[in-house]
């Protein structure tokens, strides 16, 4: 038995490496390893107002596997490593270097981004012995048709005795997830745990808050603590076994309210944050019963003075001078502190609070008395309104005909329209489809009442109070921004709240997008709120030094591209996926991030004469590579413009074919052009479609191809 269980044991720990998605093959034999030591991790973040810029530099080595009674070495020799790993649903990764193992250190080749075959074909073509990395993202959906997402990366050659192993270098950009008074940042460490560890360097830099250092929220293990690092705040910490790791970061800033401005080829890009305009005096004043429920006993989420302290923080944040309130607790039975509802002030929530901590806890729920007492509250006061009810009974919902007799008694009896929202303190969980304790119970009180309910099990405990906010706190449902530059106007906007569209009044808006026109925006906000149509108008100006980080053009591609993808899958459309991929570095399911590069080059490192990351050429002369340019002037333009190509070398019967694209990715016009000895070709383009209508203001892709060489230009027309 004793052997039974270390085996298992270490099963477990030996299956960190696989877990970790790395795998070796040998180049010459057909063997393979799956157990890595990590020698490296580095992980730099540099906050970029909504955004966050994650430099990962990592090295392994592999290692000797050793079991139970058992030792086993790789074979020597040389190695290429696949690795199978997953980033946050939002990250774009736009940049891959490597640094080869003969190389000084911080001699890095980057990789070239090219579309996804010619990448394969530069990958296979090169002798494994010779640095070589190829990086892509995959889409794929399973059986219910649910899709996903995974990175590939491979590279080599790693090689065991001696130890010989590249460093990686990986950058991506990601939005920051807001949460009531921070930003989050995920750090992805968990994809480096490996049969042997070190400590992971995490740096961070926010140049809107440079003194507020940052916070762990979970997953980092062993933290060392933050110090300063010429700017940046750095800490060590041990990288987490499966969580996430996750750090908080100072708000955007202290109103929430928060604008960013950068410009590129001509066009203006923008990142707005807005907390929902809903000010008390906007509001519908309601009357507001607390009910608290709880007990230890049980398996809970939280404690009981870490519920009570978290639900407090929660309503004093959500009411306001015009609500009122009373409190309803367990004791033996249901008690109620007051007579009657009283107006909202700071002394009679800090009445409340007292009273719940300092009174006896029960050993019992007493939940269906205490919602029928509530509600009989009500009734004698002749009014609506909500009942914030706190719990963690967990057995008065079975079986199911059981709560439907609550709710009767309940909900039933109400005479006037009273909400029901519900947080549940219940942490058990079941393994088995269906509902959980008092679950049944309370989404159908949610549902008939046109309430909420949260299960404070389903999120981290240091998510409750935020989980409890969009349970209690005043929401402003489908909400829809309209942000108006001063003479101009916004287009082409994508929000980046993962879908989200219902906002209480403590989270913030995220959105990114074009705009012609000058800041401040005046933002003109629509949502629902309390089943009426609400709109109110907020003005935002740009942060002082806006240093226009170009993070936000780049994300707007990714952004758009993802749009693109979403369409059927024309020739078309791949290759002007393709063209944005290339042309802006970024990694799609399009493009592959490849060292060498097409032309058999370690990619733009080729043209550092001292670096010694470059490999050596082959002997046999090489011809030069073939070259198309692609110029506009003017540009921006109004009416017309130029267009100017150049061709280094010229194939027999060549064609140059040049197509313009719409934002949307609609071609509006093509040009096509036998090439001439010279091999040099003036386009001009009146701004006009093929059907000679003129087209509007706004941004335009140009895409020259000849034979297999392709060139993208962005044009501005500018009415």
């Amino acid at each position: 038995m004793r052997r039974g269980v270390l085996l298992l044991l270490f099963s477990l720990f030996a299956a960190t490496s696989c877990m970790a998605g790395f795998y070796a093959r040998h180049l010459t034999e057909p063997v393979g390893w799956g157990d890595f030591e990590l020698r490296l991790l580095w992980v730099d973040v540099e906050l970029q107002g909504l955004f966050y810029r994650a430099t990962i530099e990592f090295s392994l080595e592999l290692t000797p596997y050793i079991g139970y009674n058992y030792y086993r070495a790789p074979r020597p020799g040389y190695y290429e490593v696949e690795w199978d790993f997953d980033l946050e649903a939002d990250a774009v990764i736009v940049d891959c270097q490597m640094q080869p193992v003969d190389s000084a250190a911080g001699h890095y080749i980057r990789a070239e981004v090219v579309d996804i075959t010619s990448a394969e074909e530069a990958y296979r073509a090169h002798p494994g012995t010779r640095p070589r990395l190829l990086l892509r993202e995959r889409r794929y959906r399973d059986w219910r048709g649910t899709e996903y997402r995974g990175f590939n990366m491979r590279f080599s050659p790693v090689r065991y005795s001696p130890t010989e192993t590249p460093v990686i270098k990986m950058v991506y950009l990601a939005p920051c997830l807001p949460r009531l008074a921070a930003r989050r940042v995920q750090l992805p460490l968990s994809l480096f745990n490996m049969y042997k560890m070190t400590q992971a360097r995490v740096r961070l830099y926010d140049p809107d808050n440079p003194d507020a250092h940052p916070w762990g929220v979970t997953g980092l293990e062993n933290i060392s603590g933050w110090r300063e690092d010429n700017q940046w705040w750095a800490t060590w910490v041990k990288p987490p076994f499966a969580s996430p790791a996750i750090v908080a970061v100072a708000p955007e800033n202290k109103a929430r309210s928060y604008l960013r401005t950068a410009a590129a080829d001509g066009a203006s890009f923008y990142q707005l944050a807005l907390v929902p305009p809903l000010p008390p005096e906007r509001r519908t004043a309601k009357s507001i019963l607390l009910a608290i429920d709880a007990t230890e006993e049980g398996y809970n989420v939280l404690a009981f003075s870490a519920l009570l302290g978290t639900f407090m923080q929660a309503v004093r944040l959500s009411l306001s001078p015009y609500d009122s309130v009373a409190l309803f607790y367990s004791q033996f039975t249901p008690v109620a502190r007051d007579s009657c509802f009283r107006p909202v002030t700071p002394a009679v929530l800090d009445d409340i609070y007292q009273t719940v901590q300092l009174a006896p806890l029960p050993m019992l729920n007493t939940l269906p008395h205490m919602l029928r007492s509530a509600v009989s509250f009500f009734n004698r006061h002749n009014r609506g309104g909500e009942i914030w009810l706190v719990t963690n009974a967990r057995t008065h919902a079975s079986p199911q005909a059981t709560a439907m007799e609550i709710i009767n008694q309940s909900y039933g009896i109400a005479r006037h329209p009273i909400a029901f929202k519900i947080i549940s303190n219940d942490g058990r969980w079941s393994y088995y489809s269906g509902y959980v304790g008092n679950d049944y119970l309370y989404e159908n009180l949610a549902r008939l009442s046109r309430g909420s309910f949260v299960r404070l099990r389903t999120a981290p405990a240091y998510d409750a109070l935020d989980l409890m906010l969009d349970c209690i706190a005043p929401m402003a449902a489908t909400v829809e921004l309209d942000p108006e530059p001063q003479s101009g106007l916004t287009y082409s906007r994508f929000p980046l709240n993962r879908g989200r569209s219902n906002f209480p009044i403590t989270l913030p808006y995220y959105e990114i997008g074009l705009f012609d026109g000058e800041p401040p925006f005046n933002v003109h906000f629509y949502a629902s709120v309390d089943r009426a149509l609400y709109r109110n108008d907020a003005l935002v100006y740009p942060q002082h030094a806006d240093p226009g980080w170009q993070s936000i053009v780049t994300y707007w591609y990714a952004c758009y591209v993802l749009e693109r993808l979403k369409q059927p899958q024309s020739y078309a459309t791949i290759k002007y996926i393709e063209a944005i991929s290339t042309g802006q570095r970024l990694l799609t399911p399009y493009s592959g991030f490849v060292i060498p590069g097409p032309d058999g080059l370690c990619a733009f490192e080729r043209l550092a004469e001292t670096t010694t990351a470059v490999p050596a050429l082959p002997e046999q002369p090489c011809p030069a590579p073939r070259e198309l340019t692609l110029s506009a002037y003017p540009n921006p333009f109004n009416p017309a413009t130029t267009l100017s190509c150049d061709l280094s070398a010229l194939g027999e019967d060549e064609k140059l074919t040049v197509r313009i694209f719409n934002c949307l990715g609609q071609e509006v016009r093509r040009f096509e052009i036998a090439l001439q000895p010279d091999q040099r070709v003036t386009i001009h383009w009146d701004g006009r479609d093929e059907a000679g209508n003129q087209l509007t203001s706004g941004v335009y892709l140009a895409v020259a191809a000849s034979g297999s060489l392709r060139k993208t230009l962005k044009l501005t027309i500018q009415r």
